[in-house]
């Protein structure tokens, strides 16, 4: 009885967590909750989710002057994926 009284609050945290990052990434919040599990125990991962963020962020160049230009395909300066 003693052991399971003193894994209950261990076994409640970890289903807890386990809720809150399922949400947050079927949501789409990204790596916010892991963030800082993920710093301690992965490093490499943290580094590799935070480029991904800023390469996510950034804005496309602007086309050069010679680019041929594709009728029906609009490009806006800062879109997201362009």
């Amino acid at each position: 009885m003693g052991f399971a009284v003193a894994i209950s609050p261990i076994a409640l945290f970890a289903g807890i967590f386990a809720l809150v990052v399922w949400r947050a990434r079927r949501r789409g919040l990204g790596g916010s909750p892991m963030g800082p599990f993920q710093e301690m125990w992965d490093p490499g991962a943290l580094r590799a989710q935070i480029a991904v963020e800023v390469q996510a962020e950034e804005a496309a160049p602007d086309p050069a002057p010679d680019d041929r230009v594709v009728p029906g395909i609009r490009i806006r300066k800062g879109a997201a994926g362009c």
